[in-house]
């Protein structure tokens, strides 16, 4: 049996139903990336590098960082 959580969405005056694991795994990504972002931000201040050479040595683009940094992209393992 699945439990749903009842959310309502004030911006357009509507209740949507979710389960609750995807409302407890959508919490648990926002934490999580926060907490990325906060490490990551904080390794390269304490390295003395710019967004820029961060992405050089790591071969990304420079707007990589500043995106991971802000939590607008989630990391991701690997190359595609």
């Amino acid at each position: 049996m699945i439990r749903y959580r009842w959310i309502t969405l004030s911006s357009a005056n509507r209740i949507v139903c979710r389960p609750w694991s995807a409302v407890n795994k959508s919490r648990a990504m926002d934490s999580l990336r926060k907490q990325f972002a906060l490490n990551l931000r904080q390794a390269r201040y304490e390295a003395g590098l710019s967004q820029e050479a961060l992405a050089d040595a790591c071969d990304l683009h420079r707007t990589e960082i500043s995106l991971l940094e802000r939590c607008k992209r989630s990391p991701r393992l690997g190359r595609s």
